[in-house]
């Protein structure tokens, strides 16, 4: 269904500390929204179309578990939106380095979940819904060193301390949905959170000559 209130304001701002400019403080935040609504499609991963066997590593049943699953969405499904926004200060440091220190953060609502309802065991029709009871945060802390190495030649080191956390770390997922049951109980460390990463490069540029 089209709506035409989803209005994704963004903003940022730089403020300079002192005279020389050799420290600048930065901020920025927005709404985004996602509009690849490609889950649409999942009307055609049912049945009649397929029919999905897979294994069940339930007690009550043995063997392989074999389960008609039709999908569909409801009719008021929304379009996942993430509030985004970070904070940094910038420092220039005796010559040609540079260190930055910054804290990013998101919040995603009302993200894709599929869910599956009906009674556990075997032989069973069950239906798959898409629904926006997805959640996800992430808040990072990153620290960034640049050199300029010579007329042409940069060297970068960059250190990010994160966490984040989900629901639903992909909308390809099913989720069991069964009666009293809530999306919070799955809630924890998304499936792709790292909590460190260190990397370093280096880059040419090649300078124009007029």
């Amino acid at each position: 269904k089209a709506r035409r209130t989803n209005i994704a304001p963004r903003m940022g701002v730089a403020y300079r500390l002192d005279q020389e400019g050799r420290t600048v403080l930065r901020g920025g935040a927005g709404l985004y929204f996602d509009s690849s609504l490609a889950a649409a499609s999942d009307l055609l991963n049912g049945i009649p179309f397929t029919l999905w066997q897979v294994a069940s590593p339930l007690p009550e049943t043995t063997g392989s578990m074999r389960s008609l699953i039709s999908y569909g969405f409801p009719a008021d499904l929304r379009l996942p939106k993430v509030w985004q926004w970070n904070a940094s200060i910038e420092r220039s440091l005796n010559g040609p380095n540079v260190l930055t220190l910054a804290y990013v953060g998101s919040a995603g609502r009302l993200l894709l979940r599929r869910e599956v309802d009906g009674a556990l065991g075997s032989n069973l029709v069950r239906s798959a819904e898409l629904t926006n009871r997805g959640e996800a945060n992430y808040h990072g802390l990153q620290v960034q060193l640049r050199r300029r190495m010579s007329r042409r030649v940069q060297a970068m080191v960059s250190y990010t301390w994160s966490h984040s956390l989900d629901n639903a770390s992909t909308d390809s997922m099913l989720h069991w949905a069964g009666d009293g049951y809530s999306p919070r109980n799955d809630y924890g460390s998304s499936d792709f959170d790292a909590r460190h990463a260190l990397s370093a490069d280096r880059k040419s540029t090649r300078l124009n000559s007029s």
